[in-house]
Protein backbone atom coordinates (compact mmCIF):
# COMPACT_ATOMS: atom_id res chain seq x y z
CA UNK A 1 0.00 0.00 0.00
CA UNK A 2 1.41 3.55 -0.70
CA UNK A 3 2.36 4.90 2.48
CA UNK A 4 1.13 8.60 3.87
CA UNK A 5 3.89 10.09 5.20
CA UNK A 6 2.65 12.86 5.36
CA UNK A 7 -0.77 15.29 4.14
CA UNK A 8 1.26 15.78 0.54
CA UNK A 9 3.89 12.89 0.56
CA UNK A 10 3.76 9.38 -0.66
CA UNK A 11 5.94 6.25 -0.44
CA UNK A 12 5.54 3.89 -3.12
CA UNK A 13 6.67 0.71 -4.54
CA UNK A 14 7.45 -0.18 -8.01
CA UNK A 15 8.72 -3.07 -9.61
CA UNK A 16 10.47 -2.98 -13.38
CA UNK A 17 9.29 -6.95 -14.74
CA UNK A 18 10.86 -8.85 -17.89
CA UNK A 19 13.13 -11.01 -19.40
CA UNK A 20 17.10 -10.68 -18.78
CA UNK A 21 19.13 -7.84 -20.67
CA UNK A 22 16.12 -5.67 -22.01
CA UNK A 23 17.47 -2.75 -20.29
CA UNK A 24 15.60 -2.78 -16.74
CA UNK A 25 18.89 -1.68 -14.89
CA UNK A 26 19.31 1.05 -17.53
CA UNK A 27 16.14 2.30 -17.67
CA UNK A 28 16.11 2.83 -13.37
CA UNK A 29 19.79 4.33 -13.75
CA UNK A 30 19.03 6.63 -16.41
CA UNK A 31 15.78 7.61 -14.55
CA UNK A 32 17.44 8.11 -11.05
CA UNK A 33 21.01 9.15 -11.84
CA UNK A 34 20.39 10.90 -15.39
CA UNK A 35 23.17 7.91 -16.56
CA UNK A 36 23.78 5.12 -19.16
CA UNK A 37 26.36 2.24 -19.43
CA UNK A 38 26.27 -0.75 -21.19
CA UNK A 39 28.19 -2.56 -18.64
CA UNK A 40 25.10 -2.45 -16.29
CA UNK A 41 23.60 -5.21 -14.95
CA UNK A 42 21.51 -6.53 -11.56
CA UNK A 43 23.16 -9.56 -9.91
CA UNK A 44 20.17 -10.39 -8.19
CA UNK A 45 17.89 -7.72 -6.75
CA UNK A 46 18.70 -3.81 -6.01
CA UNK A 47 16.30 -0.78 -5.50
CA UNK A 48 16.77 2.70 -6.35
CA UNK A 49 15.02 5.89 -4.96
CA UNK A 50 13.71 9.09 -6.24
CA UNK A 51 11.37 11.73 -4.95
CA UNK A 52 9.34 13.54 -8.03
CA UNK A 53 6.40 16.08 -7.51
CA UNK A 54 3.16 15.00 -8.97
CA UNK A 55 0.39 17.66 -8.50
CA UNK A 56 2.18 19.33 -5.95
CA UNK A 57 2.46 16.58 -3.86
CA UNK A 58 6.05 14.41 -3.13
CA UNK A 59 6.03 11.02 -3.99
CA UNK A 60 9.26 8.86 -3.32
CA UNK A 61 9.51 6.19 -5.50
CA UNK A 62 11.12 2.86 -4.04
CA UNK A 63 12.04 1.15 -7.67
CA UNK A 64 12.83 -2.47 -7.59
CA UNK A 65 14.96 -4.19 -9.88
CA UNK A 66 14.46 -7.57 -10.49
CA UNK A 67 16.60 -10.36 -12.52
CA UNK A 68 14.91 -12.01 -15.11
CA UNK A 69 16.81 -15.26 -15.12
CA UNK A 70 14.25 -18.29 -14.34
CA UNK A 71 16.36 -19.32 -11.55
CA UNK A 72 16.30 -16.14 -9.45
CA UNK A 73 12.08 -16.18 -9.66
CA UNK A 74 11.34 -18.03 -6.71
CA UNK A 75 13.74 -15.53 -4.54
CA UNK A 76 12.45 -12.22 -5.99
CA UNK A 77 8.14 -13.14 -5.49
CA UNK A 78 8.76 -12.17 -2.05
CA UNK A 79 9.41 -9.25 -2.82
CA UNK A 80 6.04 -8.35 -5.07
CA UNK A 81 4.06 -8.09 -1.94
CA UNK A 82 3.37 -4.36 -1.35
CA UNK A 83 3.88 -3.70 -5.36
CA UNK A 84 2.37 -0.32 -5.78
CA UNK A 85 2.99 -0.49 -9.98
CA UNK A 86 4.51 -2.38 -12.28
CA UNK A 87 6.68 -1.51 -15.35
CA UNK A 88 6.80 -4.56 -17.42
CA UNK A 89 9.60 -3.96 -19.58
CA UNK A 90 10.21 -5.81 -23.51
CA UNK A 91 13.31 -5.33 -25.88
CA UNK A 92 12.54 -3.86 -28.83
CA UNK A 93 14.90 -5.89 -31.06
CA UNK A 94 13.94 -9.19 -29.02
CA UNK A 95 10.94 -11.02 -30.02
CA UNK A 96 11.09 -13.45 -27.18
CA UNK A 97 10.99 -11.06 -24.95
CA UNK A 98 7.97 -9.48 -26.58
CA UNK A 99 6.30 -12.68 -26.65
CA UNK A 100 7.15 -13.28 -23.08
CA UNK A 101 5.35 -10.26 -22.09
CA UNK A 102 2.12 -11.48 -21.13
CA UNK A 103 3.62 -14.70 -19.09
CA UNK A 104 5.14 -12.26 -16.71
CA UNK A 105 1.78 -10.34 -16.69
CA UNK A 106 -0.04 -14.02 -15.78
CA UNK A 107 2.51 -14.42 -13.05
CA UNK A 108 2.18 -11.07 -11.74
CA UNK A 109 -1.47 -11.20 -11.73
CA UNK A 110 -0.84 -14.07 -9.58
CA UNK A 111 0.92 -12.45 -6.74
CA UNK A 112 -0.43 -8.71 -6.46
CA UNK A 113 -3.25 -6.79 -5.96
CA UNK A 114 -6.11 -6.40 -8.69
CA UNK A 115 -5.85 -2.42 -8.56
CA UNK A 116 -1.63 -2.21 -8.84
CA UNK A 117 -0.93 0.55 -11.69
CA UNK A 118 0.44 -0.97 -14.34
CA UNK A 119 2.63 -0.02 -17.62
CA UNK A 120 4.18 -1.68 -20.18
CA UNK A 121 7.09 -0.14 -22.12
CA UNK A 122 9.05 -0.95 -25.53
CA UNK A 123 12.89 -0.12 -24.23
CA UNK A 124 15.87 0.28 -26.60
CA UNK A 125 13.65 1.68 -29.81
CA UNK A 126 16.68 3.67 -31.02
CA UNK A 127 17.88 0.81 -32.46
CA UNK A 128 18.67 0.04 -35.95
CA UNK A 129 18.00 -3.27 -35.74
CA UNK A 130 14.47 -3.03 -34.00
CA UNK A 131 11.91 -5.95 -34.70
CA UNK A 132 9.07 -4.67 -32.73
CA UNK A 133 7.00 -1.87 -34.15
CA UNK A 134 4.74 0.88 -32.13
CA UNK A 135 2.02 -0.54 -32.99
CA UNK A 136 2.52 -4.20 -31.61
CA UNK A 137 3.68 -3.05 -28.64
CA UNK A 138 0.13 -0.56 -28.46
CA UNK A 139 -1.38 -3.62 -29.62
CA UNK A 140 -0.49 -5.94 -26.88
CA UNK A 141 -1.40 -2.83 -24.34
CA UNK A 142 -4.56 -2.12 -25.48
CA UNK A 143 -5.46 -6.58 -24.88
CA UNK A 144 -3.75 -5.95 -21.57
CA UNK A 145 -5.82 -2.82 -20.52
CA UNK A 146 -2.61 -0.88 -19.70
CA UNK A 147 -0.81 2.07 -21.22
CA UNK A 148 2.07 1.88 -23.56
CA UNK A 149 5.51 3.76 -23.95
CA UNK A 150 8.50 2.97 -26.35
CA UNK A 151 11.69 4.41 -24.91
CA UNK A 152 15.25 4.32 -25.07
CA UNK A 153 17.38 4.18 -21.97
CA UNK A 154 20.73 4.93 -24.19
CA UNK A 155 18.83 8.04 -25.85
CA UNK A 156 16.51 8.86 -22.85
CA UNK A 157 13.50 9.02 -24.70
CA UNK A 158 10.47 8.81 -22.26
CA UNK A 159 12.16 7.34 -19.53
CA UNK A 160 11.11 10.56 -17.47
CA UNK A 161 7.41 10.23 -18.98
CA UNK A 162 7.13 6.19 -17.95
CA UNK A 163 7.99 6.72 -14.30
CA UNK A 164 5.93 10.57 -14.09
CA UNK A 165 2.52 8.21 -15.71
CA UNK A 166 2.50 5.26 -13.44
CA UNK A 167 3.74 7.57 -10.29
CA UNK A 168 0.39 9.66 -10.64
CA UNK A 169 -1.48 6.56 -11.23
CA UNK A 170 -0.43 5.05 -7.99
CA UNK A 171 -1.31 8.04 -6.27
CA UNK A 172 -4.80 8.19 -7.68
CA UNK A 173 -5.29 5.23 -6.57
CA UNK A 174 -8.57 5.27 -3.92
CA UNK A 175 -6.34 4.12 -1.24
CA UNK A 176 -3.49 5.96 -1.99
CA UNK A 177 -3.23 7.61 1.67
CA UNK A 178 -3.54 4.43 3.81
CA UNK A 179 -0.86 4.48 6.16
CA UNK A 180 1.10 1.45 6.05
CA UNK A 181 4.52 0.57 8.20
CA UNK A 182 6.39 -1.11 5.38
CA UNK A 183 9.02 1.30 5.49
CA UNK A 184 10.23 0.24 8.52
CA UNK A 185 11.44 -2.97 7.07
CA UNK A 186 14.02 -4.08 4.50
CA UNK A 187 12.13 -7.69 3.02
CA UNK A 188 15.32 -9.74 3.12
CA UNK A 189 14.73 -13.58 3.17
CA UNK A 190 15.38 -13.66 7.59
CA UNK A 191 13.29 -10.71 8.44
CA UNK A 192 10.25 -11.07 5.68
CA UNK A 193 8.08 -12.93 8.29
CA UNK A 194 8.36 -9.93 10.56
CA UNK A 195 6.76 -7.46 8.34
CA UNK A 196 3.13 -6.73 10.10
CA UNK A 197 -0.02 -9.10 9.10
CA UNK A 198 -1.83 -7.38 6.28
CA UNK A 199 1.09 -4.79 5.27
CA UNK A 200 0.82 -3.78 1.91
CA UNK A 201 -2.29 -5.72 1.07
CA UNK A 202 -5.30 -3.87 0.21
Amino acid sequence: MVESISQSSYTAKLLLIGDTYVGKTCIIFRFVKNSFSLTQQTPGIDMEVKTIDIDNDKVKLQIWDTVGHAQFQTVTQIYYNGANGVIFVYDCTDEKSFSNIKEWVGKIDSLVNDDVAKVLIGNKCDNIDKKISFEQGKNLADELGICFFETSAKCDINIDNTFMYIAKEIKNKPNSNRLCDCNRFSLTSTNISKVPKGCCRR
